[in-house]
């Protein structure tokens, strides 16, 4: 796996996070230091001489395949190690394998492609449909009252104190736990216990509610339909920003990179890391998150300020608690905006939640099938 995103890093461009890992590897145990001159002779700016030599050529041929599999990774190292030190044979193999790899890919991401313009096609025409609805009850799924029967103060206070004690149960399961997989995906949902225990009892029991009911966990009667259009004209307006946002990182030179968001575990990890790790982003996650910060956040925020001014705000703090760079700020900032839409539209936390899972399911399996095929 470190070998694999030193490679990545290398073909970005990050020559300063390869120069890191290689001077970390040559003080660790075999088969780190190897690992290490392989990288170095492949990308490295100071190359020593030695490593020019007929022998040393053979021998960093031998731990490139001894450490990695026939793939684009392999690939791109050999590659770089063909061209850099004159090497014609491995240079004519690798050009090989390259070009039957990409004409299988290139089949499968026509397919894809067409697949991704239908989507598009879709969710489009539905997102048209859903904001030209005849009736703004026509959109709704369910009752969920926005403004939130609770006061404003109550809902800040909950936020407060339950976010303060989901901060200091992370901290202690990342503590114990360390980063381990398991750990990652439930410390969410673990940490947000005392704050849901808190928003049940001091904004949703007072009037009468509960979280089925006070944030439209489930449809109304009947109202399937909507929910389906809801979900559909969200995604749709979510393509469509995240285009918007593409075409604007490109314009102004700002750096899409591939770092914003990547998951070792998800990418390289056996079967069972790889089912816990998508049970967390698209079934934990946006089940939390939305009830957090799209039923309490944005719901108390809306005691004070129209639905505009509360979703720009709830949707800043979403996108700064993901700690992305700035494209992926502004990503994650556009979703917060379209989910606290839908959440106002339809009456529903639902259509959102489920355009959230959507949306993590899609970012997961195309990085799968990136970086893991």
């Amino acid at each position: 796996v470190h070998l694999r995103l030193a490679i990545l890093e290398a073909e970005a461009g990050r020559a300063d996070r390869v120069v890191q890992r290689v001077d970390d590897w040559a003080r660790r145990l075999d088969p780190y230091p190897e690992l290490g001159r392989l990288v170095a002779a492949a990308y490295g700016d100071n190359v020593d001489s030695a490593s020019l030599a007929p022998t040393a050529i053979d021998e960093l041929r031998t731990l490139l395949e001894d450490h990695l599999a026939p793939d684009w990774f392999r690939d791109r190292l050999a590659w770089n190690l063909a061209a850099r030190h004159g090497d014609g044979p491995l240079l004519a193999s690798v050009q090989a394998s390259q070009e039957a790899r990409a004409r299988s890919f290139l089949q499968e991401v026509r397919w894809i492609m067409f697949g991704d313009v239908l989507v598009f096609i879709l969710s489009t025409g539905a997102l048209v449909l859903f904001v030209r609805a005849r009736s703004p009850g026509s959109r709704m799924v369910a009752a969920a009252s926005l403004p939130p029967p609770w006061r404003g103060r109550d809902g800040l206070t909950v936020l407060v104190r339950g976010g303060a004690i989901a901060l200091m149960l992370v901290i202690l399961m990342l503590i114990v736990g360390g980063d381990h997989v398991v750990i990652r995906v439930f410390a969410l949902p673990l940490a947000s216990l005392p704050l849901l225990a808190l928003a049940r009892r001091h904004l949703l029991q007072p009037p009468g509610l509960g979280f089925r009911t006070g944030f439209g966990l489930w449809p109304e009667s009947g109202r399937w339909i909507p929910v389906g259009l809801a979900i559909a004209a969200i995604f749709g307006a979510g393509l469509w920003g995240q285009w918007g946002l593409e075409l604007g990182a490109q314009a102004g030179g700002i750096s899409i990179h591939w770092t914003e968001w990547f998951d070792e575990d998800l990418v390289w990890g056996p079967a069972s890391v790889v089912g816990v790790s998508l049970v967390g982003y698209v079934v934990v996650a946006p089940l939390f998150e939305e009830i957090v910060f799209r039923g309490l956040l944005y719901g108390t925020l809306r005691r004070r300020y129209r639905w505009e001014s509360a979703a720009l705000l709830s949707a800043a703090l979403f996108a700064v608690a993901h700690g992305y760079g700035w494209f992926g700020f502004a990503s994650v900032f556009w979703s917060g905006l379209l989910w606290a839409w839908g959440y106002e539209k339809t009456g529903s936390l639902l259509p959102g939640m489920l355009a959230h899972a959507l949306n993590n399911l899609v970012v997961c399996f195309s990085l799968m099938w990136l970086l893991r095929g």
